[in-house]
């Protein structure tokens, strides 16, 4: 019998009482088979002290309370049915101004329960704080795990504890005589299935709490989506608190019903990856991936299939998801490199912001390789789940390759306070300029050549000994997933290039009433001079002089914009900023000006022989021409 005012009433709290309140809300579910393990332990005559060891989060205090559910409604054995279990946080017997050491305090919990004999079962959560709490330095016996060992060996007090694995390991476990009183009843992770009829069992809580309802898609997208994307705690606690999560802000918003779009908007906040993109089946997502890259990065799609692939083993989980996935992309200027990033960035994390950069270039010295550092980790403490781009890699400090080198092996990084960085879940690119007369050379034979595997296999040694000799460590180079060498572009890949990009801008000048013409058939409807293909030029008697030909607009851009040193097209979003947009820009800057409602349509082309390779535009007969009234051609639109 507990006295009214003795250490037990005054530091632990009567379990058989909280939950005898509101008996419903402690059923536990899916955890039948360790509730019993712990009543098995508890019969025992030997180690009848349970001890629920599993990751924090897994659902170790709801077992307890789940097992004092059974004690309340009877479901117990006989000799189990009159238990009252008692919970006691070790920090409450922490000294305070009520002058009782914390040995006192806990030496008078267990006189009280000897004195109680069998009536009370010690429920202690994170009972490794036991070992060595309470004594007054590093050599002194009289901690907690002395106090409690005797009367645990005699029999007189029963205890179940809980603590995490490593806790278990590090603090009971070493203590061969303390470890010896408990009976260890491992509790695992649930699986999904487990999860979702745990979080359909409790729902009701949050639904009664709130005054909403919980669909079971809510249900379902809180264990699949916190088991995808929240990967360093454990179910079901963190689908709970997801759940939790979006009542709460249901509630805020006057909404009446929680939806799996209220879960995803939550981890929206958390990850910032919008709702709808973390909505989306990763199956559907990766099945869509190479058509959206091979749209997007022309001329490489053997190195968009590659990265494909390395996407799906990892979905499939037949890839180390301990360490983020990681690619080095090599190859010349201007061949999509850092634009494979940045449409990985949408096409999987919804935003091109999702795209975390850095120049390697700032940081060469030493002394920049504790920025470098802090600036990681904030960015990826904000952006778990990202694409990581690292631009021209080999110019960074070598110290920098010692970090990224843990990144790349232990998936982590820890800050200057010792806390831990995850980056599993981060994609890392690197890109490199290194080894580009080795790139160009091979592209310059023939594809069975290059396909030949003896080789390939000299290239790839070859273009790994000239990453070492431009500053790369062996030890490094061995670390990345996947080395990617992007082809050298030829003219109609460039040409393909510039469509898009004058696709994507005609797009935009049409958001702002402006059509944009580039292409033949489109011309011709606007410029009937331009489907005979030929400019008549005349003299003043009216006399034909010359006959120039007028050509498409794509054609000059690929022209200005190939570099045939490189095979790359860096130049060409500048070509078509000179020639194209900046005089549509005008145009849009004077009609604004001028209050001109009606908008016109807008045709690009070329007119005169096209410039060889030496000749610059400037002084080229071959010029840009646009279809405007002050200039060649208008349509009233």
């Amino acid at each position: 019998m507990m006295l009214e005012d003795g250490f037990l009433s005054r530091y632990t709290t009567n379990l058989n009482d909280k939950v005898r309140e509101n008996i419903q809300r402690y059923k536990v579910f899916s955890r039948e088979t360790e509730i019993k393990q712990a009543m098995v332990s508890l019969l025992q005559v030997i180690k009848s002290n349970p001890i629920l060891v599993g990751e924090a989060g897994v659902g170790k205090t709801a077992i307890v309370e789940g097992f004092v559910h059974e004690i309340i409604r009877g479901n117990v054995h006989p000799k189990l049915k009159d238990k009252t279990v008692l919970s006691l946080q070790i920090s409450s017997l922490m000294p305070t101004g009520d002058g009782i050491s914390f040995a006192a305090k806990l030496q008078g919990i267990v006189d009280e329960l000897v004195v109680a004999n069998e009536d009370y079962i010690l429920f202690i959560d994170e009972i490794h704080q036991i070992v060595g709490t309470g004594s007054e330095n590093s050599k002194s016996a009289v901690d907690a795990g002395n106090i409690l060992k005797p009367v645990l060996s005699r029999g007189d007090v029963q205890v179940i504890g809980a603590t995490t694995i490593v806790e278990y390991h590090d603090y009971i476990e070493s203590d061969e005589a303390l470890a010896r009183r408990f009976d260890v009843v491992p509790v695992n992770e649930p699986s999904k299935e487990a999860a979702r009829e745990i979080l359909s069992g409790i729902h009701g809580l949050f639904e009664e709490t709130h005054g909403l309802t919980i669909t079971n898609g809510a249900i379902e997208a809180a264990v699949e989506l916190s088991s995808r994307y929240i990967t360093d705690r454990y179910l079901p606690d963190k689908a709970i608190e997801l759940i939790d999560n979006a009542s709460a802000r249901a509630t805020i918003n006057g909404e009446n019903t929680v939806t799996e779009l209220g879960i995803a908007t939550v981890l929206e906040s958390k990850l910032n990856i919008p709702a709808m993109v973390l909505l989306e089946q990763a199956d559907e997502k990766l099945e869509n991936l190479y058509s959206i890259l091979t749209a997007n990065i022309l001329g490489q799609d053997e190195i968009m299939g590659e990265i494909v692939g390395a996407l799906k083993v990892r979905n499939a989980g037949l890839a180390d998801t301990s360490k983020p996935l990681s690619f080095l992309s090599g190859g010349t200027t201007g061949v999509g490199k850092t634009e494979t990033a940045k449409v990985l960035a949408t096409a999987l994390f919804g935003s091109a912001e999702a795209m975390i950069r850095f120049d390697m270039s700032e940081f060469k010295q030493r002394s920049d390789v504790d920025r470098f550092k802090n600036l990681l980790i904030e960015k990826v403490k904000r952006r778990p789940y990202a694409i990581l781009l690292l631009d021209e890699m080999e110019k960074a400090n070598v110290e920098v390759f010692d970090l990224l080198l843990q990144v790349l092996d232990d998936g982590r990084l820890s800050d200057d306070y010792g806390r831990t960085i995850n980056f599993k879940d981060v994609i890392v690119i690197m890109t490199s300029n290194l080894g580009a007369d080795h790139i160009r050379n091979r592209f310059a034979k023939s594809k069975e050549f290059r396909e030949d595997k003896q080789h390939a296999d000299n290239f790839m040694a070859a273009y790994k000994r000239s990453l070492v000799e431009g500053g790369m460590r062996a030890e490094f180079i061995g670390r990345i997933g996947h080395i990617l060498i992007y082809n050298v572009l030829d003219t109609p890949a460039i040409r393909s290039i510039v469509l898009n990009k004058m696709r994507t801008l005609a797009f935009k000048s049409k958001d702002k009433g402006y059509e944009l013409l580039y292409t033949n058939e489109s011309i011709s409807a606007l410029v009937p001079e331009f489907a005979t293909g030929k400019h008549i030029v005349r003299d003043d008697y009216d006399q034909i002089i010359a006959k120039e030909p007028l050509l498409p607009i794509v054609d000059y851009l690929a022209t200005l914009g190939f570099n045939p040193d490189t095979g790359g097209a860096r130049a060409l979003d500048s070509v078509i900023e000179k020639v194209v947009a900046i005089p549509l820009a005008e145009i849009m800057y004077n009609d604004k000006l001028a209050g001109m409602q009606s908008y016109d349509k807008f045709a690009f082309y070329t007119q005169g022989n096209p410039p060889d390779k030496t000749t610059t535009v400037r002084h080229a007969e071959w010029r840009a021409m646009m279809a405007k009234s002050k200039v060649r051609h208008r349509v009233e639109g």
